[in-house]
């Protein structure tokens, strides 16, 4: 570009000679050449600062582009860790549903038996102590499941006295 700059000047140094005895037409044509170099200048110049703003764009986008992914992969990642809480939390919600289920299950067999011992009517005699009120620190405990639904009813001579119950 510069060599072809340089031969656009010495082009002007020899129209300058020749413009002196020159006819119209002649000088006609000198200004336009002229001006056509001029305009191919400022295009050449146009095109060399959109090409410097598309550069710079493109850098600009490169680093938008570089944290765009960054962003995608902590996005990826932290939906890959909700996914593993997620199914952690539905073993859990199916674990806690089982025992409930157990629990409904021992319960109803503690009724169903209650059903068949009317004459266990004292609630005491089962040894269970109250500490306190429910705001206590220990109705927090975990209650413990009996199995065995005999281990809830006393023995009628630990009662005290005959109920009236002949097995």
């Amino acid at each position: 570009s510069s060599s072809r700059e340089q031969s656009d000047d010495d082009d002007m140094e020899g129209d300058a000679e020749t413009t002196g005895n020159a006819n119209p037409v002649q000088q006609r044509l000198q200004r336009r050449k002229q001006s056509n170099r001029e305009s191919a200048r400022r295009s050449r110049s146009r095109k060399a600062a959109h090409l410097n703003e598309l550069e710079t764009q493109v850098a600009q986008l490169r680093v938008e582009n570089s944290s765009l992914l960054r962003r995608l992969a902590d996005v990826n990642q932290k939906f890959n860790e909700a996914a593993v809480d997620n199914r952690v939390l539905k073993a859990d919600v199916e674990t806690l549903r089982a025992k409930v289920k157990m629990a409904e299950d021992s319960v109803k067999r503690v009724t169903g038996m209650n059903a068949l011992f009317p004459a266990v009517s004292d609630m005491s005699s089962l040894s269970m102590p109250f500490n306190g009120s429910p705001t206590d620190s220990t109705s927090d405990a975990a209650v413990p499941i009996q199995d065995d639904p005999n281990s809830y009813f006393a023995n009628p001579s630990e009662i005290g006295g005959n109920n009236g119950y002949m097995p």
